[in-house]
């Protein structure tokens, strides 16, 4: 039996959960480096995580006892655009006067 997460919600599977949280991090380690983070850099490496994503399903076609399924790669993108949002919040509200006193 697989391992369930007890506190999500019912409707939200934690294998999209997890897909979300990998596919993030995947984008923002290929972004975060990137000093000049644009517009076409977070596009970028959101496309780079998607086009993962879809490699990753195809490629579980094949592998036995793995199944294919579209809404892992809707989770994946979806995760990967938040952590990007999230990651050009980060930015532009360090970059504001004052805001070296502000905690993260």
């Amino acid at each position: 039996m697989p391992h369930e997460a007890t506190w999500l919600p019912q409707w939200l599977p934690a294998d999209k959960v997890a897909h979300g949280l990998l596919f993030g991090v995947q984008a923002l380690l290929i972004a975060a480096p990137i000093r000049q983070r644009n517009l076409r850099v977070v596009t970028l490496a959101w496309v780079l995580a998607v086009v993962w994503g879809a490699a990753d399903e195809v490629h579980q076609l094949w592998v036995p006892g793995r199944t294919s399924d579209p809404w892992d790669w809707f989770a994946d993108g979806l995760g990967a655009a938040i952590a990007l949002a999230m990651l050009q919040f980060l930015a532009r509200w360090q970059r504001k006067p004052g805001s070296a006193s502000r905690p993260l």
